[in-house]
C-alpha cells in the first residue's frame, strides 16, 4: 500500500513495507529516541504538536534507568548503546517481579475497545494488569485536541507514519521518506563522510600526541648556555640561508640573463626555421617538378624501348628486299631480272630490277662495314652505276637498252663492263663473308665474269644464260643478305667484334674463376676486393654500376661474414686425402674476414668458395612463359614445380670450380649460396630471441620454390609440406583485401626478406601506379620458379618465369631444350596435368638433382599418374574423332585455355588415398620416355600435344631434333655437358689424377667447346649425328 507517498529525492511513489503500516506505539516511541535531539528550530514540524511523555511515566523511567546504571563522578555517563556493551554488575538488579512497561496514554487511547456481544449488553471492562500496575497518568499541560470516540486505526496509522517521517526529516538533513536507490545512495556517502571523519580524526590525534611530546620537551627546561649555544646556531643557519639566498639572486640573474640570450636565440632559428621551410617548399615542388619530368622521361622511355624493341624484332631487310623467283627469272621486289624468248620482258623493267640489286648489294656491305678495292658501288634506281676507283676511274652504266643503233651498241658494252664490275665486288664480299664463317656455303662460285658456268655478259651470250646466271648472282645476295642480318647464328656477327684471343661462349660458370694465376683481361689483385673481401675474387670483377657492388656489400654486412660455399671435390686416384686446398691464401691479413677460412668456412675435402661473384658470375636457361589470366598462371607455375629439378639434372653443365673438379654436376648449391644472406639467427645458429630477428629462415634468398599456389581443386594442402614463414601483417592484410590464402602466403613469404639495395631516387613511389617497391623484394627472391604479376598500367599479363636449367654449350642445345619446356608448359595447360608432389621431396629432388653423373644414375620422386581424374592415357588423345570427323588442329600455340572441367565425384578421387600412394622414385629415364602404359614420360605428353597441332612438315621435322637430343640425354646415349666436360679434363694428356684442372688443359677445353658449336669438331657422345654447327642450325620453328 502506498498511501500516495513519494520519494522526496527522485519523486518516484513508494510502498510501504508492513512493518511501517502497522507500527506500534512503542515501536514509534523506540525509533524517536535513537534520533538526534531536536534543536529549537525544529519544535514545530508539519504543523503537529509533540507530545511529551507524561510526567509520572518519564519520572519512573529515570528512576528506574538511575537505580540499573550505577553512577561515576569521576566517568561521564555513557550512551544507551555504550551502556549495553557493559559488562553485567554484580551488584543485584531489578528482581523479575520488579520490572514493568509503561505504557504512554497515546497507546491507551488508540487501543480499540472490544466489541459488544449482541447476546450480552455493554458493561465497564476491567483495566488490564498493565493499566492496574501503572502509575496515574496526570493531567496534560496543554489543551489536547479532542479525538472521536472510536478513531480509525488505518488513519490512526497514516497519522502516525507521517509524523514519524516528519520526525525523521527535521532530526536530520535528510528529507524523508526515501526509495531503496536512494536510501543506498545516501548509506554510501554517509559512509564516505564517516571514513573521512575518521581520517581527520586520525590526523587530530597525532598532532595531539605531538603537541604533547613537545610540551614534554619543554617542560624538561634547557640552561642558559644551550639556550645560547641554540641561538648561535640559529643565527649562523640563518647567514647560511641569507648567503644561499643571494647565491640563489646572483644565479638568478644569470639565468635571466641566458633566458634573454636564448631567446634570442629562438628568434633568431624562428627566423632560420622559417627560411628552412620556405626553401623546403622550394625543393619539394622543385623535386615534384623533377618526379613529373621523370615520370614523362620514363614513360617516353617505356615507349621508345617498346618500340626499338619491336623494330629490333624486324627484319627490314627481308621486307625491303624480297628476292624470289618467277619461272625461269629470279626477281628482286617482284622485278624480274632477265630476258627469254617468248617472254617480253621491259628494259624499264630490268633496268629497275639493276637497281634494287646494286642497292641491295651497297647495303650489305654497308652494314658489315665492307669496302670495295676496285670499285665504288653508285645506287640511283633505273639509272644506277659502278664507278672504278683505280686506273681510269671510269664510270659504267648499270642499265641497258634493246635499240640496236651503234651508239646503243656501245652503250650495252659499258652495261657488260658494269655487270662484271657487280660480279667482281659480289665476289669480294663472298670471300669476306667465308673468311668471317667457313661454315657459309655459297652453291656457285664466281670466276671472272662468269657464276656458276654461265658469263654475266649480255652481248655474244642466249638471253636463256644471261637470264640464268642472274638469278645465281640473286641466289648469292641472299644469302648474304641471310648472313648479314643474323641468317642462323648471332655469333659469328659477335666474333667480328671480339679480339684475336676471344672467342663467344655459352657455359655455365668459367672452369678456373678464382683459381691461382690470371683468369681476367688484364690481371687483377683479388687483395682489392672492397665490397666482397674475397680471397679469389678481385673488385673489377664485379660490374661497376652502383647495384652490384652495394648488392655484395650489403650480403655480407647482413650475414655477418663473408658467403660460405663448400663444394665436395672430386676425389680421384692421386688427389690427396684429406685435400686441403693449398691455393687457399690461409695467411692473409687484410680485412677482417680473412681469418674465417683458417677458423672453419674452407672445410676439409671441399672446395672453398668465398664470394657473390661465384654464384651470380654463373649462366642459366630461363624461360619466361605468357599466361593469359592469373589462374592460368598460377596452374602453370604449380605444373613446372616437380620439373625443376629434372631439368637441372638433365642440363647440367657445371664441374669445375676455382680449378678443381668438383663431385657435384650443377651450380644451384653455388649460386644460392652466394647471396645467402640470412642473419646467424635466422639460419638457426642462435635463438631469435638473442639475434633480435623475427623468422628462422631455411632457405636462401635464391632456392626452390616452397609453395603451390594455384586455387585448382587438384592442389591438396598435404603437397605443401614444409615450414613456410611468412610476415603475417602483410598476410592479413592481403586477405582483408580480397586475395586467397594460397596467394597471400606466397606474397607475404617473400616479405620476410629484407631488401638488399634501396635507390635513393625510388624511395617515393606511388605504389598505386608503380610496382618498383614490390619488384625490389621480388627480383631479390630467385627461386627455381618466379610468379610475376603484371605491372600496373601495363599490357602485359601474368607470368612464369623457368629458372632452373643451366646454360648448354652449344645454340642447338638450348633451343633444344627451350623448344621442349615450351610445349610441356602447353601440354600442362591443355591436358591439366597433375604433377604434384609434396615440395619435400621436390627439395630432397633438388639435392639429388646436383649429384654427379645424376642424370644416368639418380633416383627422383614423381607422380605416377599425372592425368587428371575422368582421364587417363588411353583417352589423352585430343586427336580423337569429334562426331564422327577427326579434331580440328591449330596453327599457332595456344596462350589461353579453358577451365579445367573435372567429373563430379573428382574430390573424391583426388583425396580419397594418401599422398604417398601418388609418388614413387624414377629414373631420369623413365620420367621423360615413359614407364609402362600409365606414365607416358613427359615427352610422351609433349608428343601427344604436337598432334594436336598443324605444323609444316620441315618445321615438325626441326622440333622432333631438338626432342630427339632431350631423348637420347635423358636414356644415357648422349652424355650432359657436364659429364662430357669431366671426361675431357680426365682424359687431358696434361692431367694427373689429382682434380687440378691447369690453365692448358682449361684452354684445350675452352677451344674444343667452341669447335664443338661451330660443328668444326664432331662429339658424338655428346650432340646427335644431324648436328652440323651452329652457323647451319636454322633455329625458327615457326610456332
Amino acid at each position: 500500500m502506498s498511501f500516495g507517498l513519494v520519494c522526496q529525492q527522485c519523486k518516484e511513489p513508494l510502498q510501504l513495507d508492513a512493518s511501517l503500516v502497522d507500527l506500534a506505539p512503542s515501536a514509534y516511541d523506540m525509533i524517536s529516541a535513537t534520533l538526534p535531539s531536536s534543536s529549537a528550530s525544529y519544535a514545530q514540524s508539519s504543523g503537529e504538536s509533540y507530545r511529551p511523555e507524561p510526567l509520572p511515566s518519564k519520572s519512573t523511567w529515570q528512576k528506574t534507568k538511575l537505580s540499573t546504571v550505577p553512577t561515576n563522578p569521576e566517568q561521564p555517563p555513557l550512551s544507551p548503546r555504550a551502556q549495553g556493551k557493559q559488562p553485567q554488575k554484580t551488584s543485584p538488579g531489578p528482581l523479575p517481579n520488579e520490572s514493568f512497561i509503561v505504557l504512554q496514554d497515546s497507546v491507551i487511547r488508540t487501543i480499540p475497545p472490544q466489541p459488544s456481544s449482541p447476546t450480552r449488553s455493554k458493561k465497564h471492562t476491567p483495566k488490564s494488569r498493565s493499566e492496574a500496575n501503572a502509575a496515574p497518568t496526570p493531567p496534560p499541560q496543554k489543551q489536547m485536541e479532542p479525538e472521536p470516540e472510536n478513531p480509525s486505526p488505518l488513519s490512526h496509522h497514516l497519522r502516525s507514519t507521517a509524523r514519524l517521517f516528519n520526525l525523521l526529516s527535521t532530526r536530520t538533513e535528510i528529507d524523508h521518506p526515501l526509495c531503496a536507490e536512494c536510501t543506498q545512495i545516501l548509506l554510501t556517502n554517509l559512509r564516505k563522510q564517516l571514513d573521512e571523519t575518521k581520517k581527520e580524526r586520525d590526523g587530530y590525534i597525532a598532532f595531539e600526541k605531538e603537541v604533547r611530546k613537545e610540551r614534554e620537551r619543554e617542560a624538561q627546561g634547557m640552561t642558559k648556555e644551550e639556550a645560547l649555544k641554540k641561538i648561535d646556531k640559529l643565527r649562523q643557519e640563518e647567514q647560511v640561508a641569507i648567503d644561499q639566498l643571494r647565491e640563489a639572486e646572483r644565479e638568478r640573474e644569470q639565468l635571466d640573463e641566458e633566458l634573454r640570450l636564448l631567446e634570442l636565440d629562438e628568434k633568431a632559428l624562428e627566423a632560420e626555421e622559417a627560411e628552412f621551410w620556405r626553401s623546403h617548399n622550394d625543393q619539394l615542388l622543385a623535386v615534384e617538378q623533377q618526379n613529373a619530368q621523370l615520370a614523362t622521361l620514363r614513360a617516353a622511355y617505356a615507349a621508345d624501348s617498346a618500340t626499338l624493341e619491336r623494330l629490333e624484332k624486324t627484319n627490314v631487310y627481308n621486307d625491303a628486299f624480297c628476292i624470289g623467283h618467277d619461272g625461269v627469272f629470279g626477281t628482286i621486289n617482284g622485278l624480274r631480272l632477265g630476258r627469254v624468248p617468248g617472254v617480253p620482258v621491259e628494259w624499264a623493267e630490268i633496268n629497275a630490277a639493276w637497281g634494287q640489286t646494286l642497292l641491295l648489294l651497297y647495303i650489305i656491305a654497308r652494314k658489315l662495314d665492307y669496302t670495295f678495292e676496285n670499285y665504288r658501288l653508285v645506287p640511283m634506281g633505273s639509272f644506277s652505276r659502278i664507278e672504278k676507283t683505280t686506273g681510269d676511274k671510269a664510270s659504267y652504266e648499270l642499265y641497258g637498252s634493246g635499240d640496236l643503233h651503234f651508239g646503243r651498241l656501245l652503250h650495252n658494252r659499258r652495261f657488260d663492263i658494269a655487270m662484271v664490275a657487280f660480279l667482281d665486288c659480289l665476289k669480294h664480299l663472298m670471300d669476306h663473308i667465308k673468311s668471317q664463317d667457313s661454315n657459309v656455303d655459297f652453291p656457285h662460285q664466281i670466276v671472272k665474269d662468269k657464276i656458276g658456268d654461265v658469263s654475266v655478259k649480255l652481248q655474244f651470250n642466249q638471253e636463256e644464260a644471261w637470264t640464268r646466271s642472274l638469278r645465281h648472282v640473286l641466289l648469292a645476295l641472299k644469302i648474304c643478305l641471310k648472313w648479314a642480318t643474323n641468317g642462323a647464328n648471332g655469333r659469328t656477327l659477335v666474333r667480328k667484334h671480339l679480339k684475336p684471343n676471344e672467342i663467344p661462349l655459352t657455359f655455365t660458370s668459367f672452369p678456373r674463376l678464382g683459381a691461382p694465376g690470371q683468369f681476367t683481361e688484364p690481371y687483377c689483385d683479388p687483395a682489392g676486393a672492397t665490397s666482397s673481401h674475397s680471397l679469389f675474387l678481385p673488385e673489377e670483377i664485379t660490374n661497376p654500376h652502383a647495384r652490384f657492388p652495394t648488392l655484395t656489400a650489403n650480403i655480407r654486412t647482413r650475414r655477418g661474414s663473408k658467403v660460405t660455399i663448400n663444394l665436395p671435390v672430386y676425389v680421384d686416384k692421386n688427389t690427396p686425402r684429406p685435400f686441403i686446398d693449398p691455393t687457399i691464401p690461409w695467411d692473409r691479413d687484410i680485412y677482417p674476414e680473412d681469418r674465417e677460412a683458417r677458423e672453419g668456412a674452407a672445410l676439409p675435402d671441399h672446395i672453398y668458395l668465398d664470394a657473390m661473384g661465384f654464384g651470380m658470375g654463373c649462366c642459366c636457361l630461363q624461360l619466361t612463359f605468357q599466361a593469359c589470366n592469373v589462374s592460368d598462371a598460377r596452374r602453370m607455375y604449380d605444373g613446372l614445380i616437380p620439373i625443376g629439378p629434372i631439368l637441372l639434372a638433365l642440363t647440367g653443365a657445371s664441374p669445375i670450380w676455382r680449378g678443381y673438379l668438383a663431385d657435384v654436376d650443377c651450380r644451384w648449391n653455388v649460386i644460392a649460396g652466394s647471396v645467402d644472406d640470412r642473419t646467424p639467427g635466422e639460419r638457426g645458429l642462435k635463438p631469435l630471441s638473442e639475434s633480435g630477428d623475427r623468422f628462422r629462415i631455411p632457405k636462401s634468398r635464391y632456392d626452390s620454390v616452397d609453395l603451390y599456389i594455384s586455387d585448382n581443386i587438384l592442389n591438396r594442402p598435404e603437397y605443401n609440406d614444409t615450414y613456410v614463414p611468412y610476415d603475417e601483417a602483410i598476410y592479413d592484410r592481403l586477405l582483408k583485401n580480397g586475395i586467397d590464402k594460397l596467394l597471400a602466403k606466397h606474397i607475404a613469404h617473400l616479405f620476410i626478406r629484407d631488401p638488399l639495395v634501396i635507390f635513393a631516387e625510388t624511395i617515393d613511389q606511388d605504389d598505386t601506379v608503380s610496382s618498383d617497391h614490390f619488384e625490389n623484394i621480388q627480383s631479390t627472391n630467385w627461386q627455381t620458379l618466379r610468379f610475376k604479376p603484371p605491372p600496373p598500367g601495363s599490357p602485359i599479363g601474368w607470368r612464369v618465369e623457368f629458372r632452373s636449367m643451366e646454360v648448354q654449350i652449344t645454340d642447338f642445345e638450348n633451343a633444344a631444350f627451350a623448344v621442349f619446356v615450351v610445349l610441356l608448359s602447353r601440354a600442362i595447360m591443355y591436358y591439366n596435368l597433375n604433377f604434384y608432389t609434396p615440395i619435400s621431396k621436390v627439395d630432397e629432388n633438388m639435392a639429388r638433382a646436383q649429384q654427379r653423373d645424376a642424370a644416368r644414375q639418380g633416383r627422383f620422386f614423381f607422380r605416377k599418374n599425372v592425368y587428371p581424374p575422368g582421364s587417363s592415357a588411353a583417352s589423352s588423345g585430343s586427336c580423337s574423332p569429334v562426331d564422327g570427323a577427326p579434331a580440328k588442329k591449330e596453327k599457332k600455340l595456344r596462350n589461353c585455355f579453358d577451365p579445367p572441367v573435372l567429373p563430379a565425384d573428382a574430390f573424391e578421387s583426388i583425396n580419397g588415398h594418401a599422398v604417398e600412394e601418388e609418388y614413387e622414385e624414377m629414373s631420369i629415364d623413365e620420367i621423360m620416355n615413359g614407364k609402362g602404359i600409365e606414365f607416358p614420360g613427359l615427352l610422351g605428353l609433349v608428343h601427344s600435344y604436337l598432334n594436336t597441332l598443324d605444323i609444316e612438315t620441315e618445321d615438325m621435322n626441326k622440333i622432333h631434333q631438338y626432342l630427339g637430343l632431350v631423348r637420347r640425354r635423358a636414356d644415357g646415349s648422349l652424355l650432359t655437358a657436364a659429364t662430357w666436360i669431366r671426361n675431357f679434363v680426365q682424359a687431358h694428356p696434361d692431367y694427373k689424377q689429382d682434380s687440378v684442372v691447369s690453365q692448358e688443359i682449361n684452354y684445350d677445353l675452352l677451344v674444343a667447346i667452341d669447335e664443338i658449336e661451330r660443328g668444326v669438331r664432331k662429339a658424338p657422345d655428346l650432340l646427335p649425328e644431324y648436328y652440323k654447327g651452329g652457323n647451319k642450325d636454322e633455329g625458327s620453328i615457326g610456332i
